[in-house]
């Protein structure tokens, strides 16, 4: 499996052409690992980190590439592969990361609030 095939896995899946249900468990498996990492009082800095790093490493792999254009063809370099994808960790790790850390801190807050009582309602362990 090469850049082409993921290419052509993210491509049908944003259009609606030909989804691909691999993108699908990718980005839910990124949003499994920042919800994890934000549960265990992880910082938003280091969750982002932690889910962007993935995506950036995807996007360096059109390194070496060939792409064709109307006007001919031309192999991508090193600066425009991690140009591009510091973009796509941009663009598409850091919402996924932030939906990771909101869903990571309610879920500690609520395990918190049940164990320890702190909440408006008693422990379940008084009940």
């Amino acid at each position: 499996m090469g850049y082409a095939t993921l290419e052509a896995w993210v491509r049908g899946t944003w259009y609606g052409t030909d989804p691909a249900l691999t993108v699908f468990l990718g980005v839910a498996a990124l949003l499994v690992l920042a919800t994890a990492s934000a549960a265990v009082n992880s910082g938003l800095l280091p969750t982002t980190l932690l889910v962007a790093g993935p995506v950036f490493g995807v996007g360096v792999a059109r390194y070496g590439t060939t792409l064709t254009y109307e006007y001919g063809a031309s192999v991508v370099s090193l600066p425009d592969a991690v140009g591009t994808a510091a973009l796509f960790a941009i663009v598409f790790g850091v919402p996924i990361a932030v939906c990771g850390f909101v869903l990571g801190s309610a879920l500690r807050r609520v395990t918190a609030v049940l164990a320890d009582g702190s909440g408006p309602f008693p422990r379940l362990a008084d009940i």
